[in-house]
């Protein structure tokens, strides 16, 4: 059985405060080495809401901007992060769904 880097996250604002905080200054992200990954990607999960009332993707989209800065300046330790996002559209029983799938995905890695 492999092993599997597997993170889940739920909306992860706590990454898009840190976009919000790094648009004033210069890219400071992953390694910083300037070169992209290459290597085995970590896979990393978001699963976010988008149905009324309200919709949360601006989360998962700032931490695909954030991963993507990440991935360009050597990731970690040269392994890029493949980011999997879902959408639960509030509904606790897709929630469950969409997350069994992310895990389920990851093994194809």
């Amino acid at each position: 059985m492999k092993k599997l880097n597997i993170v889940l996250s739920a909306t992860a604002g706590l990454f898009g405060l840190a976009v919000a905080d790094q648009a004033a200054t210069a890219p400071s992200c992953g390694a910083n080495t300037g070169a992209a990954a290459t290597g085995k990607p970590v896979i990393v999960g978001g699963i976010h809401g988008t149905a009324a009332p309200c919709d949360f993707s601006t989360s998962t989209d700032a931490v695909a901007a954030y991963f993507s800065c990440f991935n360009a300046n050597g990731g970690i330790i040269g392994r890029p992060i493949d980011y999997r996002v879902e959408n639960d559209q509030w509904t606790p029983e897709l929630a469950a769904q969409v997350a069994a799938k992310l895990v389920h995905d990851a093994g194809d890695v």
